[in-house]
């Protein structure tokens, strides 16, 4: 007797930037308009102590979201966990900050619920 266990890992390849990489569908990226809403390696939220987190300078004239990299998980201006910072843009609920400056953006679980916690550093 034996046992037969087989693993699949959901993953696409995408190209950007003249960049090949296999992307796991779990990654978050910045999206807006400076890199037409697509993604880019220079803007994936990267795992800090288990929470993705990303630091960015934002002008108070940008408008963005966190997305995966299909679209298919899109945080917008209804995810943020304190909206007080930020304005919503357009019917498509893009975040806009209030304020320019460097951010740490982060995806924190709120009473079992994903939210963006995005905080102003500097």
């Amino acid at each position: 007797n034996y046992l037969s266990i087989e693993i699949y890992i959901n993953t696409k390849t995408a190209t950007f930037e003249n960049f090949n990489s296999t992307i796991v569908n779990s990654i978050y990226y910045f999206r807006d308009e400076v890199n037409d809403w697509n993604i880019s390696k220079y803007y994936n939220l990267e795992l800090v102590a288990g929470i993705p987190t990303l630091i960015i300078e934002l002008s108070n004239n940008q408008r963005f979201k966190i997305a995966s990299n299909d679209w298919s998980i899109d945080f917008n201006y209804d995810s943020l966990s304190d909206n007080s910072m930020f304005e919503c843009v357009n019917e498509h609920k893009d975040i806009k900050p209030k304020e320019s400056g460097k951010y740490k953006i982060e995806i924190i679980n709120v009473n079992g619920m994903d939210k963006l916690s995005i905080s102003k550093i500097e």
